[in-house]
Order: structure tokens, then sequence, then C-alpha cells
């Protein structure tokens, strides 16, 4: 019985963030025991030994978790040394496990077996664009643009692949359940998908890897939302949705960018209930008259039109850039007050509340309010 190690893989995840998250897959034992104490105490041992070998290295792995796919931890520092140094570490630690009676497979961790209770589990960060071009009828039901305008489900179906190309890892596309594919499968999937003229669109795409991780979804209303998830600094994510949707900025009458609302993933909807903002259940379906006018609440950026601009009070505090014919990026010079870290004993990020309270009074009339419902 042996422990092996794909050195290759996760040298390659240690390269792309500080922290590098591995699993030991299909552990077995001769006797019964404890997979999860057994990590760990070959863990301690191992960064013994490396801390011998080479003093000063700071360099080690965290108390070890269960994950479906087998007891998993994170090296940590490995920003601070080589290649080789991270190779080294592995090999020492299958070797320690080796040694004590375990086999299996040690490999990078996907973010699916990453508990989001973990203290430094990285948040998803989010932008809904509200797609312009559906139609209402007498009923003031919503329409998708990808069914009310056909000709630009195959351009919709290009943003997808280039938001999840941003990142490493396997695809996935999920209607009721998740089949993973290569991308002329899972495109030709996506395709028929929002053909469907009963279908209305729900779907989701998505690219997981072991250092980040994309997802494209897109609901019945007319809604289509890019979110991801990574150890990049929060500006360069910014960045990366502001870049994803800055083409389609002239088919859109409203966007909203946040943060992460907890275990499942991000919502504006779910998002709005955390503040306790209530809409009517029947205004996405069929109530959607105003997004091009006001907005449920404020938020960090959003992608608004002159008619909200006329509605603020006093955006002077506030970055204004036009940004395609009548939209108009709106964004909070202090960002990262939008995005802080969970509360103690709660999960996803939160808003800081004087600024959610100030942003409110400078938007003024242009949120929605019961009268205007």
């Amino acid at each position: 019985m042996a422990t092996n190690v794909d050195v290759l893989e996760l040298v390659a995840n240690a390269a792309n963030a500080d922290t590098c998250p591995f699993v030991l897959s299909q552990a077995t034992h001769p006797v019964e025991s404890d997979a999860l104490a057994a990590l760990g105490r070959a863990i301690l041992l191992t960064n013994a030994i490396v801390t011998a070998q080479s003093p000063g290295l700071d360099v080690g792995a965290e108390h070890p978790h269960v994950s479906p796919s087998g007891p998993a931890s994170s090296l940590q520092g490995s920003l601070l040394i080589n290649h080789d140094a991270i190779a080294r570490w592995f090999v020492i630690l299958a070797a320690t496990l080796t040694k004590d009676g375990w086999s299996g497979v040690l490999l990078p961790q996907k973010w699916a077996d990453r508990p989001d209770e973990r203290p430094h589990a990285e948040p998803w960060i989010a932008v809904t664009l509200a797609l312009a071009g559906w139609n209402h009828d007498a009923h003031q039901v919503v329409v998708p643009i990808w069914h009310a305008r056909p000709n630009i489900v195959p351009q919709l179906v290009d943003l997808v692949f280039e938001w999840t190309r941003g990142v490493d890892g396997e695809l996935w596309i999920t209607r009721l359940v998740p089949v993973r594919g290569e991308e002329p499968q899972v495109a030709e999937a996506l395709l028929a998908r929002l053909s469907e003229r009963d279908g209305r669109g729900f779907c989701t795409v998505h690219r997981q890897g072991t250092a980040a991780e994309r997802r494209a979804r897109f609901s019945s209303y007319g809604h289509l939302t890019l979110e991801e998830r990574s150890s990049a600094p929060l500006e360069q994510r910014l960045a990366s949705l502001r870049s994803a949707w800055a083409g389609w900025a002239p088919q859109v009458d409203r966007s909203a960018t946040t943060g992460d609302v907890g275990p499942a993933h991000p919502s504006w909807f779910l998002e709005l209930a955390r503040r306790n903002v209530k809409l009517p259940k029947s205004y996405y379906p069929h109530r959607r008259r105003l997004d091009d006018q006001r907005v449920p609440d404020a938020c960090a950026e959003q992608v608004l039109t002159q008619a909200h601009l006329d509605a603020a009070n006093n955006l002077g505090g506030w970055r204004v850039e036009e940004v395609a014919v009548g939209r108009f990026l709106v964004a909070h010079p202090q960002p990262s007050r939008w995005f802080l870290p969970a509360s103690p004993g709660e999960r996803g990020t939160r808003v800081d509340p004087e600024t959610l309270a100030q942003a409110r009074q400078d938007f003024g009339s242009m949120v929605m309010t019961e009268g205007d419902l």
C-alpha cells in the first residue's frame, strides 16, 4: 500500500495563490482508523521534517477538515517558497502517510469540496444584468431577451464562454442536474436551452477550478448573473466583472454588483431579502416596467439609465461614467465597504450599515418605494 501524489498539479495549483488546498482521495487503511486524524499527524510530522531540513522556511498546512472527496487541508505560504520546495513538502507528506499504513492519492482540492464555513473560504462576487429587450403583453408578462430577440442567443453563448474561460478547470452545465462536458458540447446544450420557447432559459454554466470558479446563470425573468470566487484582490475581481459586461451595457436596463449571501450562491433577490427590502412576488415575472427608472436598492456598482440619474438626490460622491449611449456606470468610491467579511457565526459578505444608509440617501427617489410598486 502506498500514498501517491500528483506533484505537477499540486505545484501548478500553488502557483496561482498563497494557499494550496489539497485532499487525500481514495484514502484506505488496513485497520479501522481515523483518516482525518491520520492526515493531521502526517502534516505535523511533515512540517517538522521540512523545518529541520530547511531552518526558517515558513510553510505548513492548516488543520485538516472533512470533504466529500476525503480528508483535506491547505498548504500555507506557498508564495514564499519555490516549486521544488512545494513538491518536496508533498512528497514527504505522501511518504509519511505511507509509513503510517495509509494509501490514496494527494490531489488539488476542488472548490466544491471546500466547505463554505471554513474561515478562509473566498466569497462570491456577482453582477446581475437585467437585460433589455423583453416585451409586455396585456398581462405584462416578462419575455426574456433570448426569446424576444432570438438572433442574440449566439452572442449570449459567446459571453458565457468568454467569462468562464477566465479560470482553469472542469466545465459543467446545469438545468435540473449538473452535467460535465467539453466546451463544444456545453455550448450546444446552452444554445438549445436558450432557444426553447417554453423553457425560458433557466440554467447555469460554470467552470470549476482549484484556484477559482466562475458561473453564468440565466433566470427565467431575463436576468443574466455572472459570478466569481477567487483569492484575487477585490479591485481586480470587480474589473473582471466590468470587462465581461462592458459590451452589453447598451442592452442593460439595470445591473447590480453584489457579494456573497451565504452557502448557496449570490443572488440579487436574496441580497434584497437580507437587507429587508421586500418586493412583491409578482414584481420579477410581471412588473419590471420600472427597471429602467428605479432600483430596488443601492449597491457597490450599477449600470443605470438617465432616468435613474434624474431621480437621484446627489451622486457627487460617486464615480459616474457613461459606458454606452444612455447607460452609466455608477460606482461607490469605497467598494470594500460593500464586501466586508461575514459577521461572527454568519456566512457571506456584508455591507457597512453607514455606507448603505448614505447610499440610499444619495440615490433618493431612484430607490423604489411601495408607492412605485
